[in-house]
């Protein structure tokens, strides 16, 4: 407890130090990366006994995309301008399977409160905007029951899920089982990403980030966008 205690305050005097000396050239052209680094350090070897909620990441990584062959041979995706949908269906549906007891497929062994995709869904990825396997692939993945919900970014005008004439899939976005976020940021004037946006919106519609997506349905509350700025600001 005493050490976790004096790391912290470690990270938060040089977090104070360098907020206060951030607009000097110098240091931040010179330091500011190496401070972020430092106080990650610090923070995330701090050990924690009750964490509450958990956040699991998980990425596709090198090994995943030379076993998936979505390498050229100088290791440069192959796939062109949208990761294939068809991967993202697989990923979840192999987490579906993952959670059901297998002596008990109808059982759940644990279920997360959500799963954030964070990936660009703005359009079909089929020749002349039609829809390709990938795409239908994923739909049919989406529309399944289960005990989580999904969050799916939002990144623009256009979402090709939110937009489906899929009833099964409107369905579930009227329950809020599918849910659109906000995957947009804010940056300085030097264009350093600062934090991801609470809330932003997008033709008129207000779509919340993902952190405040998560913080809302792990608390069973709602905030408005007041409160969702000053959320992301804790």
């Amino acid at each position: 407890m005493k050490k976790s205690f004096i790391k912290a305050f470690l990270a938060c005097f040089l977090f104070v130090l360098l907020s206060y000396f951030q607009n000097k050239d110098p240091i931040r052209e010179n330091f500011e990366d190496i401070s972020f680094d430092i106080i990650s350090k610090i923070a995330l070897s701090i050990s924690e006994e009750n964490t509450g909620s958990l956040v699991t990441i998980f990425t596709f990584d090198n090994a995943y995309m030379q076993n998936q062959n979505l390498f050229d041979e100088n290791l440069n995706p192959n796939y062109g301008y949208f990761f294939p949908r068809e991967k993202i269906a697989e990923f979840i549906d192999s987490l579906d399977q993952r959670l059901q007891s297998s002596e008990n497929p109808n059982k759940r062994l644990y279920c997360p409160k959500a799963l954030f995709i964070d990936f660009q869904l703005n359009f079909t990825t089929g020749a002349d905007g039609q829809f390709s396997t990938g795409d239908h692939q994923l739909l049919n993945t989406l529309e399944k029951p289960r005990c989580f919900k999904i969050l799916l970014a939002k990144g623009g005008k256009h979402n090709f899920i939110e937009e489906s004439k899929n009833e099964n899939i409107q369905k579930l976005i009227r329950e809020q089982k599918i849910i659109f976020v906000s995957p947009f940021f804010h940056a300085n004037s030097n264009n350093l990403v600062r934090r991801y946006e609470p809330i932003k919106k997008i033709s008129g519609t207000l779509y919340p980030g993902a952190a405040i997506a998560l913080w809302q349905i792990i608390n069973n509350k709602k905030v408005n966008a007041d409160q969702a700025r000053r959320l992301s600001e804790n």
